[in-house]
């Protein structure tokens, strides 16, 4: 298969120091067994001799990755703040600075006890984990992935909180049905007009696109704010543009999923995102930190073909049910090595 997966998408240890040995069980099956040398490898996140031990256990897998990708290929590496800018600098080594897109940002969930935290550490809570991605050519083009603006279910506009809106005068006027006595804008009249007049040229030039479409490509959105009822907190009005071109902060879907035992499962929505938009139909996805699966269930999901490897035994059981579970077309399941061999 050497040069030819067309996406990797891997989410090895992130150097964490943490222990996932005892945090992984089987649905209705309770693991009593010593993991073997290999599994402990696998379910560790501790690296004897740091950072630079790290270093040189992921290194030589990114220059396999490598060999293994399409020249159009795309590969993204899934790490956080513990070893994250470490490993970017391998792979400026690795696929060359020329070759890096975008590192893109994923708000994490919210922690509780924030005040003893920052207490305890003095710093701040890290709330957002980071992706690499890297292509194999200079070349290689993407179309852009368009995502989901607001999910209301009103077709008619979109409604939502805005928490501290002072009243400017210079906002309020007369504009797509709108009066001054109802609320107000967020640009002055003169912005406001100039951006209609520009999608009237949008609608001349380009076939006759809507306004919601000239807000949909431009990426500029006309809003309008009114009092809520119940003097809540005041809302503002989207034209209906149900889809954005998505930008390297990932804020509106959750990384993590936490359905299949580990604590550290992906979303699926946030794989198919980048599925979208690195590969397309029938293309080959692999991933090699496989965990519970993610990856392969949204690769079958979307029409790819998929490899999914794991050190541990329990996680390639865990994979293979979910897919059966799924009703994933025929796939192999292998097993490579011997896990009865303790030296290994």
């Amino acid at each position: 298969l050497r040069g030819k997966v067309d996406l990797i998408y891997i989410d090895p240890p992130f150097d964490s120091k943490a222990d996932y040995r005892t945090k992984v069980n089987l649905p209705g099956v309770e693991l009593e067994q010593k993991p073997t040398v290999i599994e402990q490898f696998a379910y560790s996140d501790t690296w004897s001799d740091g950072t630079a031990c790290y270093l040189a256990m992921i290194t030589p897998r990114l220059i396999l990755m490598r060999e293994l990708l399409a020249d159009t290929g795309s590969i993204y590496v899934h790490l956080d703040w513990h070893v994250g800018h470490y490993v970017k600098l391998v792979m400026d080594e690795v696929f060359g600075k020329d070759n890096f897109r975008n590192e893109i940002v994923l708000p994490g969930r919210a922690v509780k006890n924030l005040q003893q935290q920052f207490d305890e550490l003095h710093r701040l809570q890290v709330r957002h984990d980071n992706v690499f991605w890297y292509t194999k050519s200079t070349a290689t083009k993407f179309a852009p992935l368009w995502i989901d603006k607001h999910d209301t279910g009103n077709p008619e506009g979109h409604w939502h909180h805005f928490w501290s809106t002072a009243d400017r005068p210079t906002m309020r006027y007369s504009l797509l049905g709108a009066t001054p006595e109802s609320g107000q804008w967020v640009w002055k009249e003169e912005r406001a007009l100039q951006a209609l007049a520009n999608h009237q040229r949008f609608q001349a030039e380009g076939g006759g696109r809507t306004l919601a479409e000239y807000w949909r490509d431009t990426g500029s959105v006309l809003e309008f704010i009114r009092p809520s009822p119940n003097n809540g907190s005041p809302q503002y009005w989207r034209e209906p543009a149900e889809r954005r071109i998505a930008d390297t902060v990932w804020a509106g879907i959750p990384i993590y999923a936490n359905k299949n035992n580990y604590n550290t499962e992906k979303n699926e929505a946030y794989l198919a995102q980048i599925l979208n938009l690195a590969s397309r139909e029938n293309d080959l996805v692999a991933d090699f930190n496989g965990g519970s699966g993610t990856t392969a269930a949204v690769a079958e999901k979307l029409g790819r073909r998929w490899i999914s490897t794991d050190l541990g035994k329990p996680a390639c059981m865990i994979m293979r049910k979910r897919l059966i579970d799924q009703d994933a077309k025929p796939f192999l399941y292998q097993a490579i090595g011997d896990y009865q061999v303790e030296a290994a």
